[in-house]
């Protein structure tokens, strides 16, 4: 037991934690594979770019303000409560707590982000786990804000993706390769582009616009608006 000295808290801490395992977010924890865009954009209640400031009110899991600078689907306030879980804080009896974040998504104050959010109480938190966040980055040729973006289907592939894809079906025999392709990624990670936030609001249009075309979203959500109109 001597690692338990590379944390400045207590055993009894450490043993509390693990009884405060944040079970209650195991349905965001996601399973071996990520989700793409598609699926994403489909079941969650709220699509937004927005920006993360430093978290308030700690305990088993951490509540963040995120600044929203554009609604992609539904609509709301300037700012929202996200709730990420895991978190570090002091009982009432001076025992410093810790819990983890099974989820394997988290954020830091400043970053900015594309986030696919569902409800959760009195807040929002990540759908999918981390299929359900995109970092804002600064594209190095363009000098650009953008956001690499996961892809499964081929409908909305564009540059990279695209021609990711058509290797992939080049590499499958006989008739439906396209078909093919897209149940294997169903199963992995997907096929990633870089997209300009300027750009964003029309591939996702795309997405939302297609979705009679997506196997999983009906049968996942049932009925789903698109960017821009308010979810009930």
């Amino acid at each position: 037991m001597r690692d338990l000295a590379l944390f400045p808290i207590s055993r009894h801490a450490l043993q509390v934690a693990l009884v405060v395992w944040v079970t209650w977010w195991s349905g965001a924890a996601h399973a071996e594979w990520l989700d793409g865009v598609e699926k994403a954009m489909c079941i969650s209640e709220l699509v937004v770019l927005g920006r993360v400031t430093p978290p308030t009110q700690p305990g088993a899991s951490t509540r963040y303000t995120l600044t929203v600078e554009r609604y992609f689907k539904g609509a709301g306030p300037r700012t929202l409560v996200l709730i990420i879980p895991g978190g570090r804080w002091t009982d009432k009896n001076g025992i410093e707590l810790l819990t983890s974040n099974p989820s394997g998504v988290g954020v830091t104050e400043g970053e900015e982000m594309l986030a696919f959010l569902e409800p959760y109480g009195d807040a929002y938190r990540f759908r999918l786990g981390r299929s359900g966040k995109y970092t804002v980055e600064i594209d190095p040729e363009s000098g650009e804000r953008a956001i690499t973006l996961r892809w499964h289907s081929r409908q909305y592939m564009r540059g990279a993706a695209l021609e990711a894809f058509r290797r992939m079906e080049e590499r499958e025999a006989g008739p439906d390769q396209a078909v093919r392709v897209e149940e294997k990624l169903d199963g992995a990670d997907g096929l990633y582009e870089r997209v300009s936030v300027r750009a964003l609001a029309e591939r996702l249009k795309e997405v939302a616009d297609g979705y009679s075309a997506l196997r999983y979203c009906i049968a996942d959500n049932g009925p789903t608006q698109g960017p821009g109109k308010s979810t009930p």
